[in-house]
């Protein structure tokens, strides 16, 4: 199994759950991970630490001239450059169904839509009635997926009478692709880094994962079957 590798400059220990969360690795939470200290890292970095996710077949250290690396300011994601990850290398054995989009690797990549986010059901006494709502982890993904929604009323003008709120900001182009890479590591364990690496997302790959994320092709299905049964 191929997999990426990850550096972390002047780090000593396997970070923790928290900390990969807020190094904005939390798709490799969960995971068994492999680590070894490093003299120095990739991109002439100081001495730090090396790890990737157990299972992977080649060694966990620095190869300059037989590695890929990029660099953000928080940590560095590789790979060797004769064992590209795939997409069935990056499962993360979650298996949430959803829609498939082909991506620029020519596999199809599921993706799940926002209606599968785990939630719970709470009592709202000012409606008076039961109110489901995501559990804390993908409640910042819902928030965003609001947002998608009104940007999508108003782009499309399907909504006649909608307007936009006027203290609405609509998504820039990478917070689309942020939110793409958080529904895709719910199956994958791949972020905005490693998607980037693999070249996984162009314009109409972007297009299609927005829309599979709003459920779309489920919602136009539904509409076409019930306009054709009402002929």
């Amino acid at each position: 199994m191929a997999g990426f590798l990850y550096f972390i400059e002047g780090q000593s220990q396997l970070p923790t759950e928290s900390q990969l969360v807020e190094l904005g690795l939390g798709h490799l939470v969960g995971c068994a991970l492999g680590t070894n200290p490093a003299n120095k890292g990739p991109n002439d970095s100081g001495a730090g630490l090396i790890f990737a996710v157990d299972g992977a077949v080649h060694p966990i250290m620095l190869v300059p001239d037989k590695q890929k690396w990029i660099k953000t300011d928080k940590y560095a994601v590789g790979y060797y450059v004769d064992m590209i990850p795939c997409r069935d290398d990056l499962l993360s054995g979650a298996n949430w169904p959803g829609h498939a989009v082909m991506m620029n690797d020519g596999n199809d990549w599921i993706i799940p839509p926002f209606r599968y986010l785990p939630n719970f059901l709470e009592y709202d006494p000012a409606q008076g009635q039961l109110m489901r709502q995501p559990l804390k982890k993908y409640q910042p993904m819902a928030k965003q997926v609001e947002r998608l929604w009104l940007d999508y009323f108003y782009d499309t003008g399907i909504d006649e009478n909608y307007q936009k709120p006027q203290d609405h900001e609509s998504f820039t182009e990478s917070q689309q692709l942020q939110l793409c890479a958080d529904f895709l590591a719910i199956n994958y364990r791949v972020g905005i880094i490693e998607l980037g690496l693999l070249q996984l997302l162009g314009d109409k790959q972007m297009e299609l994962s927005l829309k599979a994320i709003l459920d779309l092709p489920r919602l136009v299905a539904a509409s076409q079957k019930k306009t054709l049964a009402g002929d």
